[in-house]
């Protein structure tokens, strides 16, 4: 906060990310992403799948029932030890 220039942050997914911390920051402006991404049949495109689907559940898994993709979540940010914490 208060800093002279604007800090530039390149992330995957911004809601994931634990680049940006909880009252960090003055601004935070990301650019969504518009509808459900598409995906090739290739290994490649698969993996970009799962990767998706990953971050996905990070987000979405403790709001909704659903298959569990990734063994822990970063549910939320201790300010004491100052690091994320996971439930």
């Amino acid at each position: 906060q208060g800093a002279p220039k604007a800090q530039i942050f390149y992330t995957d997914n911004s809601l994931t990310t634990n680049a940006l911390k909880p009252n960090s920051f003055d601004l935070i402006c990301t650019n969504p992403p518009f509808g459900t991404p598409k995906f090739d049949k290739g290994k490649n495109g698969q993996n970009s799948k799962a990767n998706y689907e990953a971050n996905m559940e990070q987000v979405l898994g403790g709001f909704r029932p659903t298959k569990k993709v990734v063994d822990s979540y970063n549910a939320w940010y201790d300010h004491v030890k100052m690091k994320w914490e996971d439930i």
